[in-house]
């Protein structure tokens, strides 16, 4: 009878707790534009989003989903990190500037591993899935940070 509550509980609680910058209308899985590397932080918040719809009260329903979501974030992560290093490199910037910037990366990275901890030390399957959402808010918030560096790198390019 619990689990039976509980299930939609969760999904519903899940689904606020994620507020999306998205088009809700965005179709399942990633699109042919993610594939192609024309991604964003509204389409992983999307791609996302998907994932927590499929929740059915078993953590296993949005598991692989939310672990190619998190791919997805990294890919991007990585992608926005060459651009960013790239251009840095093409204006001459002086290099003291690209290694602040390497050193606040590598600080957020130990910020992103210990920061979501607490849910993943609590007993119980829905501290699991509060520990995802936990860290893919947190990793959406410094991409947020390096998209507007970087548009900011080439906003100055104009």
């Amino acid at each position: 009878m619990l689990k039976v509550f509980l299930g939609p509980v969760v999904a519903l609680f899940l689904s606020f707790s994620f507020v999306s910058e998205a088009d809700a209308n965005i179709t399942e899985g990633p699109t042919e534009a993610s594939k192609e590397g024309a991604m964003s932080i509204a389409l992983l918040e999307a791609h996302y989003a998907e994932c927590l719809k499929k929740f059915d009260g078993y953590a296993q329903s949005t598991r692989a989903c939310v672990g190619t979501s998190f791919d997805e974030q990294d890919a991007y992560l990585n992608k926005l990190w060459a651009d960013i290093k790239a251009k840095l490199e093409s204006r001459e910037e002086n290099p003291e500037a690209f290694a602040t910037l390497l050193e606040a990366q590598r600080q957020w990275l130990g910020y992103r591993d210990v920061s979501c901890r607490f849910y993943y030390d609590m007993d119980g399957t829905i501290w699991r899935m509060l520990a995802r959402d936990c860290r893919f808010n947190v990793v959406q918030g410094r991409l947020r940070v390096l998209e507007h560096f970087y548009t900011s790198l080439l906003d100055m390019d104009l």
